[in-house]
């Protein structure tokens, strides 16, 4: 994806181009898509069966300096692995309690070794956190283009702290991400928009072994109550709100503490499109749709859009 920071200057060449945002920052728009630091949890690469070490991962990251290197600080935190979109702020507030607990956006280092320490890892010469063994921590991030300025600053963020941290975007990963074939992952998440169901279907169990899947639990995390109250989601009519808002706090209490996917920030599209021939695109003050030329619904924008002339 294009930097803010190109964005800006390439709008500062030509009047009749803008973004979603028009001409302002963050140049463009919140996708359903956010981002993630994802890990195999079986135990099967890596300590990653533990959710000390998960936490403590999630306490490295310093999520303002990802946002302002990677992204010019045109990108908000999140604190869940579904995106702040208005319909989904009622379920984001109703958990504020275990947020408050189990904060998912706190930088916070010091608390992260203590964790690793609990789980019986000790720092070598070289600063590096190692097993009863001398066994590093290794976190190989594998990733895709969208993430080319994101995952290397992650990865450099995790070294900082001892941990054998690198990025990589091998042309394998998407088979790689099917079969559960890596330590560490950046990803997003084709969940929810409206309620909360479609993301917590996400880390269901009965999607861990569905190779070539998209919508599925590539996390290998198992966990037969968060199964039960996702049916029970499933099974209550989206418009009982308030069933829905207390199946998903007593979900969030078994998903929080063992945080099987750390978030990372808003995922967002900043497609810069051009008024030269035609206008009425999307924008902030008319979001009729997005404007991604690869999502089902780009047919809208093309029956929206009217040549200037």
């Amino acid at each position: 994806m294009t930097t803010p920071a190109t964005i800006a200057k390439t709008l500062a060449q030509n009047p009749k181009l803008d973004t979603h945002s028009k001409r302002e920052s963050p140049y463009g728009y919140v996708d359903w898509w956010p981002v993630s630091l994802a890990f195999n949890t079986s135990g099967k690469f890596g300590p990653y069966d533990d959710p000390r070490v998960r936490w403590a991962f999630s306490y490295y990251l310093d999520r303002v300096q990802l946002s302002d290197v990677a992204y010019d600080g045109a990108a908000a935190l999140n604190p869940l692995t579904m995106p702040g979109y208005p319909p989904l702020m009622k379920y984001f507030d109703h958990i504020k309690d275990l947020l408050a607990v189990y904060d998912t956006t706190e930088f916070n280092p010091a608390k992260g070794d203590a964790l690793l320490k609990e789980a019986g890892f000790t720092k070598d010469a070289k600063g590096m956190w190692v097993d009863k063994q001398g066994n590093t921590i290794n976190c190989q991030i594998i990733g895709f283009s969208a993430w080319v300025d994101l995952g290397p600053i992650t990865a450099e963020q995790l070294r900082k702290q001892g941990i054998n941290a690198s990025y990589i975007q091998p042309p394998d990963a998407s088979s790689r991400m099917a079969e559960g074939n890596f330590e560490c992952l950046m990803f997003g998440h084709g969940g929810s928009v409206t309620d909360p169901y479609f993301t917590m279907k996400l880390y269901q169990s009965a999607s861990v072994n569905i190779p070539g899947g998209h919508q599925v639990n590539f996390y290998h995390w198992e966990n037969a109550e968060w199964d039960r109250l996702t049916d029970e989601v499933a099974k209550t009519h989206p418009d009982d709100v308030e069933k829905v808002k207390e199946l998903y706090h007593q979900a969030m209490q078994i998903w929080l503490p063992e945080l099987p996917d750390v978030p990372v920030l808003e995922f967002y599209h900043r497609i810069v499109r051009n008024h030269t021939y035609w206008t009425k695109w999307p924008d902030t003050s008319d979001s009729y749709v997005n404007e991604a030329s690869w999502h089902l619904t780009w047919s809208l924008v093309l029956h929206t859009v009217e040549p200037v002339q």
